[in-house]
């Protein structure tokens, strides 16, 4: 039996970890008022681990995306791979020359927000951010110089069809 609807189901799968952060602060900051010496120590450290952590767990929550995409991403050593069942496709991070985000008109609810990677040599890529290890897209560029991880929340919640430049090669 199943006591909680899907769509909260949904929502606190997707901010699971903001959600164990925040507890694990909390729980660290009723210790720190109540115990020892030692115990302040310990408990200011978890403190400060789970804010370090916090940031980056929000921006990953607020860019999740709940649909399902046809597809599946794999990132390795530097390389992003999108297998689809009509295509494949790779590029590498190293080639990149520009990552964009196209946002989706929420009047439209069969399209979906997509990952476009551009290389030197004029090949672009497509990813659906609905599509199976396409949240580990935003791990991969954040190692990239310069890039504007502000602008993959603003994309992935904006409401009109839109181009979001997130890095550019210099």
């Amino acid at each position: 039996m199943n006591f909680i609807r899907p769509e909260l189901r949904e929502i606190l799968l997707q901010w699971r970890e903001v959600i164990l952060l925040v507890a694990i602060m909390l729980v660290s900051l009723v210790f720190f008022a109540t115990g020892g010496t030692l115990v302040r120590i310990i408990t200011l450290g978890l403190f400060v681990i789970g804010a370090g952590f916090l940031y980056p767990a929000i921006r990953q929550a607020r860019t999740a995306v709940s649909n399902q995409s046809v597809g599946v991403v794999e990132i390795s050593e530097r390389r992003i791979r999108y297998l689809s069942p009509d295509m494949g496709a790779e590029i590498s991070a190293n080639e990149l020359m520009s990552v964009e985000i196209e946002s989706r008109d929420v009047n439209s609810p069969m399209e979906d927000v997509a990952w476009i990677f551009r290389d030197k040599h004029g090949y672009t890529m497509r990813i659906p951010s609905g599509a199976e290890g396409a949240r580990g897209l935003l791990d991969a560029i954040s190692s990239l110089p310069g890039a504007d991880l502000d602008a993959v929340v603003r994309a992935m919640g904006y409401p009109q069809k839109a181009l979001f430049t997130i890095w550019k090669k210099n």
